[in-house]
């Protein structure tokens, strides 16, 4: 970039040359002369400078929002000269600029510093900016430098103590499963002859063999029933922008449930949308619950009376559905019949803006959670900004399914 100290060089420079053409003194020429080389070093010395500075970025694998990560920029000087006065702008989670004033030829300068990533996400590469503006600062050269990274930022989430609604079926950090049942559930618990009506899928056709007749495996059966969890920060009239607040509270409400979910033992299941359609992740651990929700690019502009209908054949019998959403839309209303009638327990947690709202938002939300209380639906309440443990220890309304 040219600074106006540039233009001020070559104007003395042009009028010196011209005062000593017509006084004919020496030294003028001399002083124009050195104006001069003084320009071209100054353009120079950055490009040379700029072409064998190699930087990379270390840093953890794995974070979590507002956690502070530490980073390492190795600063590199391949060259055969001496490099100084290097500018380096790490545009990676918005941190600030770093100054190397001398790096020696063939040498390493290591900086270190922190961030605080403030979203969830997966994060693979981002620029720097290195620049030069040696050796009189006059002229400054620039280039990119591309750092890959493969960082993976969770959502935040909170140990809940309780979740009321899921306790008539199941008491926290206590064993769910003493009780072992034959069934037609996922651990396998056995063999047994085979009787009249058994599924030819569950013959054990080695044992079969080994006794020369039928042999069918037994599974455990479910103990505890089934938690679904379906985020649709849909946007509405008071979505802030794009939603991205929304968002990003429905997503750690929905760590937070999964965490507590798994904690006592349910099986689960998580639905989104994307712009590709529905996606979902089935009976994971809570560590691939976070990873899914950390890579999860949600569809804010999918109604979430469209993502219950289309996540509803998903769902089995006597199970939970837990619904996250800001949407006080009276069309997803609609569904609560046919969930209600496969004996599918919904819940809803709606999300609200923070400041006290403007009185069509506050009237809608407060209309939505009265006929949800009619239909008989637990309900809890989101002010964004609000803490999420107070928010889940106690609904507004809890009818025991």
């Amino acid at each position: 970039m040219i600074n106006r100290g540039v233009v001020l060089i070559l104007f003395m420079a042009a009028s010196l040359f011209l005062i000593a053409i017509n006084v004919q003194a020496g030294f003028l020429f001399i002083i124009s002369s050195v104006l001069i080389a003084i320009l071209i070093v100054s353009y120079a010395v950055p490009i040379i400078s700029l072409r064998s500075v190699r930087i990379t970025r270390v840093l953890p694998a794995e974070a979590f929002e507002f956690e502070e990560i530490p980073v390492e920029l190795a600063v590199k000087n391949t060259g055969w000269l001496p490099r100084f006065l290097l500018r380096i702008e790490d545009e990676f989670l918005g941190v600030g600029s770093h100054v190397v004033s001398w790096l020696p030829r063939n040498s390493t300068r290591t900086i270190h510093h922190t961030v605080r990533p403030q979203r969830r996400g997966i994060y693979k590469s981002s620029r720097l900016k290195l620049s030069c503006g040696a050796p009189f600062g006059i002229v400054h050269r620039k280039k990119e430098i591309t750092a890959e990274v493969d960082l993976t930022v969770y959502p935040v989430y909170v140990d809940l103590p309780s979740f009321p609604v899921l306790e008539s079926q199941s008491v926290p950090f206590e064993t769910l499963h003493e009780r072992r049942a034959k069934g037609s559930g996922y651990d396998y618990l056995g063999t047994r002859e085979y009787r009249a009506g058994d599924s030819l899928r569950m013959v054990h056709w080695r044992s079969s063999a080994r006794r020369g007749e039928l042999v069918v495996k037994e599974y455990e059966e479910e103990v505890s029933s089934p938690v679904n969890i379906i985020i649709s920060p849909a946007l509405t009239d008071k979505s802030h922008g794009d939603g991205g607040k929304e968002e990003d509270c429905a997503v750690r409400i929905a760590a937070s449930i999964a965490r507590y979910v798994s904690q006592v033992g349910h099986p689960l299941q998580l639905f989104a949308a994307q712009t590709t359609g529905l996606t979902y992740i089935v009976r994971p651990s809570f560590w691939q619950v976070l990873g899914w929700l950390a890579d999860l690019e949600i569809d804010v502009s999918r109604p979430t009376g469209s993502l219950i209908k289309e996540a509803l054949p998903y769902l089995k019998p006597r199970s939970t559905l837990v619904i996250i959403s800001p949407s006080t839309d009276p069309e997803w209303l609609d569904n609560l019949p046919q969930i209600q009638s496969q004996r599918i327990r919904p819940i809803s947690v709606l999300l609200d803006e923070p400041d006290a709202y403007e009185e069509a938002g506050a009237a809608a939300t407060d209309e939505m959670i009265d006929e949800l209380r009619a239909d008989r639906i637990n309900v809890y309440r989101y002010k964004l900004g609000d803490d999420i443990l107070e928010c889940l220890r106690k609904p507004l309304s809890y009818t025991k399914g």
